[in-house]
This record gives C-alpha cells, structure tokens and sequence, in this order.
C-alpha cells in the first residue's frame, strides 16, 4: 500500500521516532529544514524513496535514497499569510504525482502553488 507522511515541528521527534519502522515503506515523506536532520538521526536515508524538504523562501529540495534528485526555488515574493503553505505544496506534489507527472514537475508545480498561495490575504472569520 503507498502511503505518505508529513510532520508537525513541534511534535516531529516524538512521532518520526515512533514512525521509524514504517518510514522505509513511504512513498513520500515532507519534512522542512529543522525536521530533516530529525529524521537522519533516526533512519537511513538511502533507505528513503523520497523526501520532500522545505524551507521557507529557500529551496525546495527533493531526496531520493539519500541523493538530492531536484530542487525548485520559490518565486520572490511579499507573503502575506504563510498558513496552509506547506498543506498546499504537499497536496499539490501529490496530486500531480498521481496524474503522472516527474517527480522534478510536480515539485515545481507544488513549490510554485505554495508560493501563491501566501500571496493571498487570510480568511477573516465572523462571529455571529
């Protein structure tokens, strides 16, 4: 069965460790700069299919087995709201994966939906 995974930062020690036995078996796994070197202390990464690591408005790079495989730079831009950034590029990068493109379009696509998606102002909710 291929599955996915993608960590919070403030919980990612407690549940990459946890993790650990099943991690070999992801077809994907998201980290960002300061969970990547949490998940080399624990596993392999040769052992890895594929990491996906981002970190903010630098590059986003793409892991395979231990070898940077792809990189794809953010566009220069003013963020306005950064929330839901990293839900946008993993589901973006996952749904075009899964409609057949390379792994190093489908990171530009997901980087480049990220990227966007900061640009727009956050949702304002009222309460009746």
């Amino acid at each position: 069965m291929r599955f996915s995974v993608d960590f919070f930062l403030s919980s990612a020690d407690e549940l990459i460790r946890a993790a650990a036995p099943w991690l070999p078996h992801a077809s994907w796994i998201f980290a960002n700069a300061r969970e990547h070197p949490l998940l080399d202390s624990v596993l392999d990464a040769s052992g890895l299919a594929g990491i996906v690591v981002t970190d903010g408005p630098r590059p986003v790079r793409l892991i395979s087995h231990g070898r940077q495989v792809a990189e794809a730079t953010p566009p220069a831009i003013n963020p306005v709201e950064v929330t839901g950034a990293g839900d946008t590029l993993t589901g973006t990068y996952l749904a075009r994966i899964s409609r057949g493109d390379d792994m190093t379009a489908a990171l530009e696509a997901a980087v480049d939906a990220a990227s966007r998606h900061t640009t727009a102002p956050p949702l304002t909710l009222h309460h009746n």
